[in-house]
């Protein structure tokens, strides 16, 4: 995984220390990510076997979305991307 990924994270008071929480967008992306090897063509049926919730995502979600998966290599994160989003619909 490249370190360009490491990021999204807001910092959390949690008694005495600090965690890293993960926006909805970067917690979205990680479990997408993490799965895209399971999907041949990523097609609609794929897509709603995931069971997402897309009307919790709201346009910043989505533009931060986006940026990461332009920070992954190769075609297939943005073909991913563009069909989550044509899906959501």
């Amino acid at each position: 995984i490249s370190e360009q990924l490491f990021g999204g994270y807001i910092s959390r008071p949690y008694g005495d220390n600090v965690i890293l929480e993960a926006t909805k967008a970067k917690s979205f992306f990680d479990y997408i990510y993490l799965r895209q090897y399971m999907f041949m063509n990523f097609t609609k049926n794929e897509v709603d076997e995931l069971r997402i919730n897309f009307e919790e995502l709201t346009k910043k979600d989505w533009q931060e979305l986006k940026k990461y998966f332009k920070l992954c290599n190769g075609k297939k994160p943005l073909k991913i991307f563009d069909c989550l989003q044509s899906f959501s619909r």
